[in-house]
């Protein structure tokens, strides 16, 4: 394609004076690689009038007489931003050389002013507008019904601000589009990937504790003068922390306004522990980041974006941020930095940076996954290819995925988690459930459309199995396709995600085939395949399995190939709330400082092996007077079965008041806090392990069963111990060792954190699931 690439008449391009918006182009433009690509903005001395650098020519305006004339005051309307004629003769330059170049894509960047120009010069190009600031939209006699017609797309660098065109520009509604900023996180490595240049800069530069970073403006919206009150109060908490300001008024410009003047006041009873070190170029900017610890952005006013967010995130920072405008989405709290309710102002941002300093774990688990963040969602290169997408007219690809489970267990919370963090700007998804748990609620809450539908149960016994077809549930079946499958063509459903079994969804399945849907199942079990999953197993187009274990189990059973996609968590910096949780769940379940506690997290079913947990601590008691164990879950059957069963045999067993059962809990995180070590101990092969992985991170010791996906996760005697399955001595003398000896509990607790972060999170498991759907999607 030929591509025209329109900058407002603020900044050259590339941005040697600096500016976001001229970043932005550049970036982008650089990744269009395989296209004839134009950039047109402002001239400036120190670059050409026009060079052309691999595909992309650059053409830079340079101002005639009459120009200059026309522009010598602000009272004129050529100067005036609601005027249709601001910066007419810009606008003209550019519609002049688009006339020429008859391109089919033109990008223009703020300036709806521009729009009627370019339309009347490239009538059939595919026109984009984005818009970076709320100022953009501001204005009655340019936002015309002639120049929003003459846009086919218009985009806000976030959801934030898209909602804020349609609120004031109704109109421009049905055409408009998420499309957000990114980096190259190349330029910005982590601190964990250079140490040595990190300690050699901080040296250098007389840094000898915990950085806070500021990078922007030095203006009163940007609430520097909040950030450095909130300081204050972190310094006199953290005596050798310093604050790094880096900026000035606008860029590069270093007037000393009346406002900086303020903030050096407001500075100057902290010393050299608030340091303003001036406008950093692009070329150094990123020796600052690898020198910091966090990144604080307060803004006050709500930004529209923030790119240095990502900057910050890119170099492995914790950013802290007030919870309002894009920030709010780039960040998860927990997760990938940290968000104050505005309302708390410098109380709340002091707060949170003091968290945050004196915390090293929890910046190394926050900085790790904002790195992950970064790489698979916001990288320069998936902003280019997002927007030759919206270039080429394509929609998202509409997707459904099913769950049959009670929406308790781990494939609902698999699901919930995957739709966190999956770029719902390439993917419509909608969701079917059979049931309406705590996960399907969740996944609700975040905006996917969710259909309650009945799962389709099958006999899982081959005898009962031919039964059931013979006695009227093939008819029952077939009479169900149907259905299912017009519902698939009225949501032009393209890809059906199968995430259970095949069993449960036999009739969606043979839908899916009959309107041409590409179909993918994520096997979470670890059970043999019955004659009628093996019977339609050729009708999936992809199996995928949450183990490497499970992957090789089901080939075998399906005579298929099944990738393997090992399961990941967010790693969202509960382990650094730990400590507080810790008392207060301690304290609820009348569990002391000096008890050691045993905990195991999952359903009351016989074959996830409670009852081997109580026989091991049954051996125990004697030896350790203050074991207590933990009983996390809930029986899925009507009668409470094995609920009684084991609160029978902990009786009968003599373990009494030592053992909790405290049913299904919504905040795992408190139960790792309360516990001491946590036991996973199926007797049957487990498909993966979950709770093991957030354990892991939550810094608890663990104890598995030697078998299935467990052992993908679990390496004996480095990230954790493993038993035989059903081997209650065993697990005693696992737990015994564990007890005695602190030294290896902290290295198997270090290496394990260190394991989760770099092989098991859920961006990581996301992008794999996004490059499955990339791939049957462009089959289709």
């Amino acid at each position: 394609m030929k591509i025209a690439v329109v900058a407002p008449e603020v900044f050259p391009v590339p941005p040697v004076r600096g500016g976001a918006v001229e970043t932005v182009i550049e970036e982008v433009s650089a990744h269009f690689v395989g296209h004839d690509v134009h950039v047109f903005s402002i001239a400036d001395p120190m670059l050409p009038p026009q060079e052309t650098k691999a595909h992309r020519t650059y053409h830079r305006w340079q101002q005639t007489w009459l120009d200059r004339l026309m522009l010598c005051s602000w009272k004129l309307p050529f100067k005036q931003s609601g005027s249709r004629l601001y910066y007419r003769p810009y606008a003209q330059w550019v519609a002049c050389h688009v006339k020429r170049l008859n391109p089919d894509v033109i990008w223009v960047h703020s300036r709806v002013q521009f729009v009627p120009a370019l339309r009347q010069a490239a009538p059939k190009a595919r026109l984009i507008l984005s818009l970076h600031n709320e100022s953009n939209f501001a204005g009655d006699a340019v936002w015309s019904e002639r120049a929003i017609a003459a846009v086919d797309v218009f985009t806000g660098c976030s959801g934030y601000l898209t909602e804020a065109l349609k609120q004031a520009r109704p109109t421009c509604s049905a055409n408009a589009k998420v499309l957000y900023n990114g980096v190259d996180p190349d330029t910005f490595a982590p601190r964990w990937a250079k140490h040595d240049e990190r300690q050699r800069l901080r040296q250098s530069h007389g840094l000898d504790g915990p950085v806070v970073l500021y990078v922007g403006r030095l203006v009163e919206a940007k609430g520097v003068h909040v950030l450095i009150e909130a300081f204050a109060a972190t310094q006199a908490a953290i005596p050798d922390a310093t604050l790094v300001i880096v900026g000035s008024h606008t860029f590069s410009d270093p007037t000393k306004t009346a406002y900086i003047e303020r903030l050096r006041a407001l500075a100057a009873p902290l010393g050299e522990r608030i340091r303003f070190v001036g406008h950093i170029g692009r070329e150094a900017i990123h020796q600052y980041f690898l020198m910091a610890d966090v990144l604080a952005f307060p803004s006050i006013w709500q930004e529209p974006f923030g790119m240095v967010i990502l900057e910050a995130q890119a170099a492995g920072l914790p950013v802290v941020a007030f919870d309002h405008g894009g920030p709010s989405e780039i960040i998860r709290h927990g997760r990938n930095g940290l968000l104050v309710d505005r309302t708390q102002e410098a109380a709340g941002f002091a707060e949170a940076l003091t968290r945050c300093l004196g915390d090293s774990t929890m910046r190394e688990v926050i900085g790790r996954e904002a790195r992950w963040t970064v790489e698979e969602r916001f990288t320069w290169r998936g902003v280019a290819e997002e927007l030759l997408r919206i270039a080429g007219g394509a929609a998202r690809a509409r997707v459904l995925i099913a769950e049959s489970s009670t929406g308790y267990g781990g494939s609902a919370k698999y699901l919930h988690e995957l739709l966190t963090v999956l770029d719902r700007r390439r993917f419509d998804v909608h969701v079917s459930s059979a049931q309406d748990g705590p996960f399907i609620r969740k996944i609700r809450e975040q905006g996917v459309p969710v259909t309650l539908v009945p799962a389709w149960r099958f006999p899982r016994n081959e005898r009962w199995g031919r039964a059931f077809l013979l006695l009227g549930g093939g008819a029952q079946l077939f009479s169900t396709v149907p259905a299912i499958a017009r519902w698939l063509n009225n949501h032009q459903v393209q890809l059906v995600h199968l995430n259970n079994e095949i069993l449960t969804h036999v009739p969606l399945l043979l839908a899916a085939k009959l309107t041409g849907c590409r179909v993918v199942c994520h096997l979470h079990g670890w059970r043999p395949s019955t004659l009628l999953e093996r019977f339609v197993a050729p009708l999936v187009d992809e199996f995928v399995c949450i183990s490497h274990a499970g992957a090789r189990y089901y080939a075998q059973q399906l005579k298929r190939q099944v990738v393997a996609i090992p399961n990941g968590i967010a790693l969202n910096g509960h382990a650094s709330g730990l400590d507080a949780k810790r008392a207060q769940m301690r304290a609820q379940l009348h569990l002391t400082d000096n008890d050691r506690v045993v905990t195991i997290l999952g359903r009351l079913v016989s074959w996830k092996g409670q009852d081997i947990v109580l026989k091991a601590l049954a051996q125990l008691a004697p030896r350790y007077p203050n074991l207590r164990g933990l009983v996390v879950g809930q029986d899925p059957h009507e009668d409470q079965r094995d609920l009684k069963r084991l609160h029978h045999l902990a009786q009968e067993l003599g373990l009494g008041s030592r053992v909790h059962f405290t049913g299904w809990q919504a905040d795992v995180w408190a139960m790792y806090a309360a516990a001491d070590i946590v036991v996973h101990a199926s007797t049957k092969p487990e498909p993966f392990g979950l709770v093991l992985l957030e354990a892991m991170a939550a810094g608890r010791p663990v104890i598995a069963t030697r078998a299935g996906g467990v052992t993908d996760i679990v390496s004996d005697g480095r990230t954790g111990l493993l038993v035989d399955p059903g081997d209650a001595d065993a697990l005693a003398r696992a737990i015994s060792r564990l007890l005695d000896d602190e030294v290896l509990s902290a290295a198997l607790v270090q290496r394990a954190r260190v394991r989760v972060s770099d092989e098991f999170v859920i961006i990581r498991n996301a992008a794999q699931i996004t490059a499955l759907y990339d791939h049957l999607v462009a089959r289709r």
